[in-house]
């Protein structure tokens, strides 16, 4: 009998199998509903935040409309404003004040909706101001304590913990089935070798398997409008397969082992268990000692104490201020000491500078822990793909740090800017609001390679086939 004959013929009995198997059909059933419910999860997410996105350009967009039409106002009016002093366009002071709408937004990527990642606590965009940099107040997504506690349900949850499960599931019994059921015997005494039947049945539900929810995911991939032929997208569904083809290879491997139908099961899951829950877990412990975390709210209350400390000496700092740079003394004009708008960049200057020692060792021991994170990835499967697909859908740790780093620089871009006018106690005009710096995200240029992704996916690759390796050479009748 030829190869392909042979295949034909074992795929097409192994094939009528799966179909009279209840559990199976269930859980081919379960993964559909599953993967309905990651898909919607994702893209309501993913939709929420570029609507937000978009709201938030337009707000800034309009503000700064607004701000060149108040200027061209006041010129008609020969250079009276009739209005408050605190929203006067032209004082340098109101340039990133109350009612002005500038931001610094993470861009969102479509593949986000594969997996939240760090996108559900680390803010993706920030309002700023002279004075102080802030978070905003996400009032247009407040997020609920409970879903936030437990997690969202993604792709990546499904990819990690549910796919294990469902490989589990097609090949626990490979072999004991057939020694269970009695006609291991008239496998043997046929044509063909039983291990090439075992390798062309297990690599059929491989198949089987990788192809329903690569299908799954590419359609969610496209309803996201995320670029389905591109160099992520090839490197995700990669990542799918090498990490479905280790379970497979962990089958295989304990398949050859010889023993019952429960005992594999049993093992199997057991190592899901170890692998997916307990290791993880370990690992979280092990960096919370290694390097545990400052209590922020010490550093809020560090914050309280040292703002109320400086205020009281507004005055006197503004006065050292401007002893410590005599460049931004305004030439032929008087200086008020007790001017709002001065005393405030003074006293928040020197609040930033006491406090920059603490929120720098609050930095460095979450840096401290992504890293320790990132070298015993290899430990657990779940964690290595986890990160994978977190940097895939930019929701990575990395991602974050650098746009926290990014919209730092550009703070103290725009405080610089509008420094000199405050404190030189020069008018803003059309020209100047031009001259603001403007945030635009930088994309890190290394691609496939950020974070070690390919490296990865070689060392699950490796792994399987050293199992399968195992597996198939145990496999001797």
């Amino acid at each position: 009998m030829s190869t392909g004959k042979e295949i034909k013929s074992i795929l097409k009995h192994d094939s009528r199998q799966l179909s009279r198997n209840k559990l199976l059909l269930g859980g081919g059933i379960t993964l559909l509903l599953l993967a309905a419910l990651a898909t919607w999860n994702g893209l309501s997410r993913l939709h929420q935040r570029q609507a937000l996105i978009a709201e938030m350009t337009q707000l800034e967009q309009e503000s700064n409309q607004s701000i060149q039409t108040s200027l061209a106002e006041i010129d008609q009016n020969g250079g009276v404003y009739n209005g408050s002093r605190s929203n006067d366009p032209r004082v340098a002071s109101n340039a990133l004040g109350k009612g002005v709408e500038r931001f610094a937004i993470l861009p969102v990527s479509p593949f986000s909706v594969v997996a939240v990642g760090q996108s559900d606590l680390l803010p993706y965009y920030y309002r700023l101001t002279a004075t102080k940099r802030q978070s905003l107040v996400h009032d247009a997504e407040i997020e609920n304590a409970q879903v936030l506690y437990i997690g969202w349900f993604d792709w990546a949850f499904l990819l990690v913990f549910v796919l294990p499960l469902l490989a589990i599931a097609l090949t626990y019994n490979l072999v004991s089935s057939e020694r269970e059921g009695g006609t291991l015997p008239l496998l043997r005494a046929g044509p063909i070798s039983f291990r090439r039947i075992t390798g062309y049945r297990l690599g059929f539900r491989c198949l089987l398997l990788n192809l329903a929810i690569t299908a799954l995911l590419v359609l969610t991939l496209i309803l996201a409008d995320a670029p389905v032929f591109s160099a992520s997208s090839a490197l995700l569904i990669l990542l799918l397969w090498a990490y479905s083809g280790l379970w497979f290879g962990l089958a295989c491997f304990v398949n050859s082992l010889g023993r019952s139908s429960g005992y594999n099961a049993t093992l199997l899951v057991g190592t899901w268990l170890v692998l997916l829950v307990v290791m993880p877990a370990l690992l979280n412990v092990l960096v919370e000692r290694m390097h545990p975390m400052p209590s922020r709210i010490d550093l809020i209350t560090l914050n309280r104490e040292l703002g109320d400390k400086i205020r009281e000496e507004g005055s006197k700092l503004l006065s050292v201020y401007y002893e410590d740079h005599p460049e931004l003394v305004p030439a032929g004009k008087k200086i008020n000491l007790e001017d709002f708008a001065l005393k405030s960049f003074a006293v928040n200057e020197k609040l930033n500078k006491e406090l920059a020692p603490v929120q720098a060792r609050y930095t460095s021991t979450l840096t401290a822990q992504q890293g320790m994170v990132a070298n015993y990835r290899f430990a657990s499967p779940a964690v290595l793909v986890q990160e994978s697909l977190n940097e895939l859908a930019g929701v990575g740790y990395g991602r974050y740090t650098d746009f926290e780093r990014q919209v730092t620089d550009y703070h103290a871009a725009v405080v610089a800017f509008v420094k000199t006018k405050v404190f030189g106690q020069a008018e803003m005009d059309a020209a100047a609001y031009g001259q603001l710096p403007a945030f635009r995200y930088e994309t890190a240029t290394d691609g496939m390679w950020q974070g070690g992704k390919l490296l990865n996916v070689g060392f699950l690759l490796a792994l399987t086939a050293l199992l399968l390796g195992l597996g198939m050479r145990g496999i001797r009748f």
